[in-house]
């Protein structure tokens, strides 16, 4: 299904992505992530989370089908 969304929504930076994930996945998810991180990548992560003032369902099944590819089942 993302190749046909991806003439839908322009190319999303990979920190920008990064932000996405975090903030679909949820808190306890997204705090085990992050500290397998270092500092500098917390905080750039962090800093991009507070810029997304809204996530399109096109953007989000995007981010997920990348990096869950197998979440359609196939």
């Amino acid at each position: 299904m993302i190749q046909n969304l991806e003439h839908l929504a322009p190319p999303v930076p990979g920190i920008r992505k990064a932000a996405i994930l975090m903030i679909i996945l949820g808190d306890q998810t997204s705090a085990e992530i992050l500290r397998q991180l270092d500092e500098d990548e917390v905080q750039a992560i962090g800093r991009e989370v507070t810029r997304i003032t809204s996530i399109s369902n096109d953007v989000a099944e995007l981010v997920l089908e990348e990096f869950l590819p197998d979440v359609d089942g196939s």
